[in-house]
């Protein structure tokens, strides 16, 4: 799974690079998006799996202080490259080093067998979620709709 999000996300990235139009951008974006949300819990997950529990707090330490020193340095990095390259290197960006992590994680990473009770899907978990994240985001959209409306009206 990690593998599929990985190069899932890696290819809509080089799609969002070679768009031509806005319409292409978006759609190209949102499956990067879709792929690249799966990568998150994946990796805790496979750091869960693949370290000691003696080894965990370390692990997580270096994921973290990578995730928050991407936070910190990413948009001045990316405004760099937008500034003396292009735009479309933020997403060009992501494919080499993306590659590397692919060729290790296929070579060298064995996540069979490890935790049995982890590889089960829970399609009825996945399905609440989505319905209560989806019912949310309509619920707020409606919401939206109602507060514009009322707003027109006591304008006039």
């Amino acid at each position: 799974l990690f593998l599929i999000s990985l190069s899932g996300f890696l290819i809509f990235s080089l799609g969002c690079a070679l768009s031509t139009n806005y319409f292409i951008m978006v759609v190209f974006r949102g499956f990067q998006g879709f792929f690249g949300g799966a990568l998150m819990p994946l990796m805790f997950s496979c750091i869960y799996i693949l370290f000691t529990p003696r080894q965990l707090p370390f692990a997580l330490a270096l994921t973290a202080t990578i995730g928050w020193s991407s936070i910190a340095f990413g948009p001045v990095i990316g405004g760099f490259m937008t500034e003396m390259i292009s735009w479309r290197w933020m997403f060009l960006f992501n494919i080499p080093i993306g590659i590397i992590i692919l060729i290790f994680a296929y070579f060298f990473v064995d996540l069979t067998d490890k935790e049995p009770e982890l590889a089960r899907c829970e399609a009825a978990g996945i399905l609440g979620t989505a319905a209560g994240l989806a019912g949310i985001l309509c619920a707020q959209k409606t919401i939206n709709f109602l507060m514009k409306f009322e707003n027109n009206n006591q304008l006039r």
